[in-house]
């Protein structure tokens, strides 16, 4: 089963995904990878991964680093996967290690390749995004870029996905399947 959650910054879709994930790993006695997509750049990068880290404290997961293609994704093949979350995975592709800007179809395609290899690996996915661009904001060409790949891999990932949640509020919205008697 594949479970998307998206919704804007600070949304509650982290915690609502995790929830998740660990409702299908207890339901189906299966493990839990938690793939971690975002480099901790800065000192408010890793305030944010030691906050993500804190909320799964306890829980069981395995966290899996992947800061390039998720082809490279050392996940269990019989697990729950948290991958948290596109909008890095995306950025990760666009820039790389060397900031240089990678051309839009070769990164949304292998997002959108990566997404589904991955997909094929596990026994359940469940997938945070970021909904951004809707402030109708004017941007430079890199970001402008970056929220069309964004958009669009939410998209495929949306089309693929058994469940679709939009969280608003810290309140998670059905937007496509049921919750498969998960307790959400």
């Amino acid at each position: 089963m594949i479970v998307l959650a998206f919704g804007g910054a600070s949304s509650g879709k982290s915690r609502f995904a995790e929830g998740v994930a660990c409702e299908l790993a207890k339901r189906d006695g299966l493990p839990l990878d938690y793939l971690a997509t975002m480099q901790p750049y800065g000192e408010a990068g890793r305030e944010r991964v030691e906050r993500h880290r804190a909320m799964r404290a306890g829980k069981g997961f395995a966290t899996v680093e992947c800061y390039g293609s998720l082809d490279d994704a050392r996940v269990r093949p019989d697990s729950v996967v948290l991958l948290e979350c596109l909008g890095n995975l995306v950025a990760n592709l666009q820039f790389g290690q060397d900031w240089q800007q990678r051309p839009d179809d070769l990164v949304l395609s292998q997002a959108v390749s990566g997404f589904a290899d991955l997909a094929g690996r596990c026994r359940h996915l469940v997938v945070v995004s970021n909904d951004v661009g809707g402030d109708g904001g004017s941007y430079d060409s890199a970001t402008c870029s970056y929220i069309d790949i964004l958009g669009r891999l939410t998209d495929a990932a949306a089309a693929a996905s058994d469940a679709v949640y939009e969280v608003v509020a810290g309140i998670p919205i059905a937007l496509k399947g049921a919750s498969f008697g998960l307790h959400l």
